[in-house]
């Protein structure tokens, strides 16, 4: 999928490419043409005295001069319909281009959110984990407390606190913890379904439609 959507990408920049050099094209024969349309007229002029005074050879540059002058203008109508439709398919070939690019984008994006999506499955699996784990560690530390005998520590009887362990696993939790925010108003959710309805992921598509 990836790479054909790289294909499209590079086709479409290829057009894109393709049609500025058409419009510098035109652009050049359009000056060139001015260029024809300027001397023509200087020509013209060099001999309309002579050409009105009944002198044959000017009155044939003359004639010369006004067909130049009218192909030169044909010319500058023809190629200026040609430069207007050809920014119009540069304008086509770059909206084109701008699509494929953002859908490779799109395809892209969507493939490190599924990253993400995963990741958050694992941290899902982890909590899940450390919070039977705790379970048991509390308990066991209820178990200890309610011995006839308590466990001296530096010579003293612990508390109930220190015993059950709440302070010495907070100062063990990994320091990203210290920093989340536990007042955001959010309801409880696996973090998989909450990544994947923030970033409104769409389904993943079967293995025979990917390779279509």
């Amino acid at each position: 999928m990836k790479a054909a959507l790289q294909h499209v990408v590079e086709d479409s920049a290829r057009v894109v490419s393709d049609w500025k050099t058409n419009q510098a094209k035109i652009q050049t024969a359009i000056a060139d043409a001015n260029a024809r349309l300027a001397k023509a007229e200087a020509h013209r002029a060099r001999f309309v005295l002579d050409a009105n005074l009944g002198k044959p050879d000017a009155i044939e540059e003359v004639a010369k001069a006004r067909a130049e002058h009218a192909a030169a203008l044909g010319d500058l109508a023809n190629l200026g319909q040609a430069l207007g439709d050809a920014k119009a398919r540069l304008g086509e070939a770059e909206r084109e281009a701008a699509n494929s690019r953002n859908q490779l984008a799109r395809f892209e994006a969507e493939r490190l959110i599924r990253k993400r999506v995963e990741v958050a499955a694992r941290i899902d699996a982890i909590s899940a984990d450390l919070a039977s784990a705790f379970g048991e560690f509390e308990n066991l530390g209820k178990e200890i407390m309610s011995r006839p005998t308590h466990i001296m520590h530096h010579g003293m009887v612990t508390a109930c606190e220190s015993a059950v362990g709440l302070a010495r696993v907070a100062s063990a939790l990994p320091a990203f913890v210290k920093t989340l925010r536990f007042d955001h108003g959010m309801k409880p959710e696996k973090l998989e379904v909450a990544e994947a309805k923030f970033w409104n992921l769409p389904p993943e598509q079967p293995a025979e439609e990917k390779a279509a």
